[in-house]
């Protein structure tokens, strides 16, 4: 399997960003087996949080950073895990990293 999702993103503060991450797989994604996790890790020093989980259907970990901010706009029948993060904030800023 070969996971995609680019390696910085830029938003304006009060925006939404779409943190893009598609993969390539030579199987059908049957939901009662495939499951994701997006992570979220503040500084490199720091450890990962996991705020968003699917497992048979979308779980959202609701972080305290994120409040109710984080939508699932992913595929993962068309191999899209994305999520769009609302309204942006200066406590959401770099150097932070997600990773699905």
């Amino acid at each position: 399997m070969e996971v995609m999702a680019p390696a910085t993103i830029n938003a304006l503060n009060g925006s939404s960003v779409k943190l893009s991450c598609t993969f390539n797989s030579c199987y059908k994604v049957e939901n009662k087996q495939f499951s994701l996790n997006w992570t979220y890790q503040e500084c490199s020093n720091c450890s990962e949080e996991l705020f968003l989980q699917f497992r048979t259907k979308i779980m959202n970990k609701q972080l305290d950073r994120f409040g109710n901010r984080v939508e699932f706009t992913g595929n993962p029948a068309k191999y899209d895990v994305s999520f769009t993060l609302k309204t942006c904030s200066w406590r959401t800023r770099a150097p932070t990293t997600a990773t699905c």
